[in-house]
C-alpha cells in the first residue's frame, strides 16, 4: 500500500487530521516550509499555501478548518507516519495528506486564495506559470 492509498480511507485520514491539528500554528508552519523548500515538491508547497490561505480567509466551515489545521499540523510534525528526516521518502506521507486535504476543501479555493498562495511562492523565489491551473 502506498502512502497516498493509506489516506484514501476517510477514517484513517480523519484520525490523522484530528491528532495533528493541535500542532498547527502559523509561525511553525512558515518555519517548516522555509526549512524544507529543498525537500518538498513545488506542488506540495503550493498546495500547503493554498490550505493556509483558505484557512486565513475565514470563509470555511468548521469541518474544513479542522481538515486544514490538521493537514498543516501534520506537515509541521517532524516524526509522523514516515519521519521527515528519512531522505527522499520522508515527506511522502506529508504530501499525500496535503493532497487529500486540498481535494476535500477544493470548493473553498477561489482566485484570491490562488493569488495569495502564488505570491507566497514568489516570496520564496519559486516561480511557475501554471500555479493557478488547479
Amino acid at each position: 500500500m502506498t502512502t497516498f492509498e493509506g489516506f484514501k480511507d476517510d477514517e484513517k485520514f480523519e484520525k490523522s487530521i484530528k491528532s495533528s491539528a493541535k500542532h498547527f500554528n502559523a509561525n511553525a508552519f512558515f518555519s517548516k516550509i522555509s526549512k524544507s523548500v529543498k525537500y518538498l515538491s513545488t506542488e506540495t508547497i503550493y498546495y500547503s499555501f493554498l490550505l493556509f490561505e483558505v484557512f486565513q480567509s475565514r470563509k470555511v466551515s468548521q469541518a474544513d478548518a479542522l481538515i486544514i489545521v490538521g493537514a498543516l499540523g501534520y506537515l509541521i510534525l517532524p516524526v509522523d507516519l514516515i519521519p521527515d528526516f528519512i531522505p527522499v521518502v520522508g515527506f511522502a506521507d506529508d504530501t499525500a495528506l496535503i493532497l487529500k486535504a486540498v481535494s476535500k476543501i477544493h470548493s473553498s479555493i477561489d482566485e484570491e486564495v490562488k493569488f495569495l498562495a502564488t505570491e507566497r511562492m514568489r516570496k520564496l523565489g519559486i516561480f511557475r506559470k501554471d500555479f493557478n491551473e488547479l
